[in-house]
């Protein structure tokens, strides 16, 4: 689960950038060697860039409907009518919509830039 939170964080930095995982200068290879992802899975993000950090919330959400429906109660499964059942599932999915939301905000900063004015103030506030 976990890796594919890191990963994602990567997948929207290559997307704010214009670039796939997969293109020189960027750490797809690097997630492959440390263990995060598989060459499979690199592969499959490869064929659309804009789409990565989707793959890798995606690959949560999958995580989560398997913890959910492991029998015998050795994941996170509990009886359907008990009232965390819900609220934890909800949490988790809440928390998978605000990422969602947030490679919109990144498409939005990249389709738009920043103003002019902010490289001004920033290069005041360093020169001085």
């Amino acid at each position: 689960f976990s890796r594919f939170v890191i990963v994602y964080s990567y997948a929207c930095k290559s997307m704010l950038r214009g670039k796939s995982l997969t293109e020189e200068g960027e750490d797809g290879p690097d997630l492959v060697k440390r263990g995060l992802l598989t060459q499979q899975e690199l592969d499959l993000m490869e064929g659309v860039p804009s789409w990565q950090p989707h793959f890798c919330l995606d690959m949560l959400r999958e995580v989560i409907a398997q913890l959910h429906m492991i029998p015998g109660g050795k994941g996170l499964r509990m009886d359907d009518t008990n009232k965390i059942h819900g609220q934890l599932f909800r949490c988790l999915d809440n928390t998978l919509k605000h990422m969602n939301d947030l490679i919109g905000n990144c498409v939005r900063i990249r389709a738009s830039g920043l103003p002019a004015s902010y490289d001004a103030i920033t290069m005041t506030s360093f020169i001085t």
